[in-house]
């Protein structure tokens, strides 16, 4: 059995991985407070749930699983709030995008250029989230396919059709620049 001071050593190990959860909830989120209390929410429930980390795995994956499910989650309650719209506002929504869709568009937005985000924006939606935890979060296939609970093949096709689909966008922006 682990001693409380060896389960305080490792949970420390955890918090050295708050700024790369802090750069992915603002991605997320697009805005500073609620970045800080969505990085609030993941270490909360690490905390509670750390009996259940098992020693030895990847810590950073287990947070960003734990934040991945978390704004999911968010959005779901938001989702569920009834809220007054405009009918403009209702016509301004993408009819398939989904609410995490969004969030990630959005994420994607913040950190590129605007020729990669118009091409982005134009990806199928299943692709965007593994383009960003490829890009923000730097994980494994293996890891991305944890944590969106897929097989390791599906995420390498779906980044490899993005990467393809992207690289075809900017074929125009490539050749004006050489």
């Amino acid at each position: 059995m682990t001693n409380v001071s060896d389960k305080n050593n490792t949970f420390s190990e955890a918090l050295n991985y708050s700024g790369s959860i802090y750069r992915a909830a603002h991605y997320l989120t697009g805005n500073p407070a609620e970045a800080e209390d969505l990085v609030q929410d993941v270490y909360l429930k690490a905390c509670a749930n750390w009996n259940k980390f098992k020693a030895g795995t990847n810590c950073k994956a287990w947070l960003f699983r734990i934040l991945h499910n978390t704004r999911i989650n968010q959005l779901i309650r938001e989702a569920k709030k009834p809220e007054a719209m405009t009918p403009e506002q209702i016509e301004s929504f993408p009819a398939a995008a989904t609410a995490s869709a969004v969030e990630l568009r959005q994420a994607v937005e913040e950190m590129v250029s605007d020729e990669i985000k118009a091409a982005v924006k134009k990806l199928p939606t299943e692709y965007i989230e593994p383009i960003i935890l490829a890009w923000v979060g730097d994980f494994s296939y293996a890891e991305i396919s944890e944590m969106l609970e897929c097989p390791v093949g599906t995420v390498m096709s779906r980044l490899h059709r993005a990467r393809v689909l992207l690289r075809n966008a900017l074929k125009p922006v490539r050749n004006d620049i050489t």
